[in-house]
């Protein structure tokens, strides 16, 4: 091949070249267009959101001068609200937390609650591991009040090594529903934890 051909052939080539590199530049502005377009309802929807997000601390001032009202309805009591209830104790004993399993507890309705969380405190310094199971018997509610009978069995490994101490016994639970949702505010016996 002479040199004239492959000047010519490099010539060729680079012509469609230079048309291509105009191709992409103008491709990538009408991308950028249609981005900037498709965003602007967005950013009016937004500023609309933050405009009632101003509005509402307003309606709240007005709700707050009113004397005090029920925080929240209560949700009917149900299966459903005992497991959710009983999952935090279920968790704080088989991880073996004792601030996960009060939790579960709502230390402001609970008679004695100080004292039921030191013993609950050395219960958990006697025992390395926790595994709970339970079976509903029975539960009733009326308003934000609910209460509910468990076959509960518990078995417990001790710090000092030895047998696997078992429990089983039928356990009631009292609960109410409060700002943090359904929380235990009583059970018999009490010294089933201990």
């Amino acid at each position: 091949m002479t040199l004239r051909k492959i000047w010519r052939v490099g010539r060729c080539s680079a012509q469609p070249a230079a048309g291509l590199a105009r191709a992409p530049l103008a491709l990538i502005l009408i991308l950028v267009a249609g981005l900037i377009l498709a965003a602007a309802p967005n950013f009016e929807a937004g500023a609309t959101r933050q405009n009632a997000s101003d509005q509402a601390p307003a309606e709240k001032k007005t709700d707050s001068k009113s004397d005090k009202q029920p925080d929240q309805v209560a949700p009917e009591f149900s299966e459903q609200a005992t497991r959710a209830a009983l999952g935090d104790l279920r968790d704080g004993l088989e991880g073996h937390s004792l601030k996960l399993m009060l939790r579960a507890f709502d230390g402001d309705r609970m008679p004695d609650y100080p004292r039921f969380a030191r013993n609950l405190q050395a219960f958990f310094d006697s025992y390395e591991m926790f595994r709970m199971h339970f079976k509903i018997l029975q539960s009733s509610g009326q308003g934000p009040r609910g209460a509910v009978l468990l076959d509960f069995e518990l078995e417990e490994t001790p710090v000092a090594g030895g047998p696997v101490v078992r429990k089983s016994r039928q356990v009631r639970f009292e609960m109410q529903y409060g700002q943090k949702g359904w929380r235990i505010v009583d059970f018999q016996p009490r010294g089933f934890f201990s």
